[in-house]
């Protein structure tokens, strides 16, 4: 299966603290664009606010929002529902 890919994020999403719920709220119209497929930014707590340089993998609270409001969301379910299939960026090579 071939995907259109769509970068959810810049450098400046992590200065919003609620970008799980902007991308969840956006799903359908970005599936209507015709993109498939949402790359979304690195989840984890890390030193730098747009995720690089994580301090720790299995912390998911981060600039972008906490692990409870990514859980709360629905964001994985809503953006499924939506026909969006969904990547993480994982910046697990640079940390400290």
């Amino acid at each position: 299966m071939r995907h259109l890919t769509l970068q959810a994020f810049n450098w400046e999403s992590a200065n919003g603290g609620d970008w799980w719920g902007q991308v969840e709220r956006a799903a359908g119209e970005i599936a209507e664009a015709g993109f498939s497929l949402a790359w979304l930014p690195p989840p984890t707590a890390s030193v730098s606010r747009q995720g690089y340089m994580p301090t720790d993998l299995y912390n998911c609270n981060s600039a972008y929002g906490s692990a409870d409001g990514l859980k709360r969301s629905g964001f994985i379910t809503g953006v499924s529902l939506s026909g969006l299939s969904q990547m993480l960026q994982s910046a697990s090579d640079v940390t400290c």
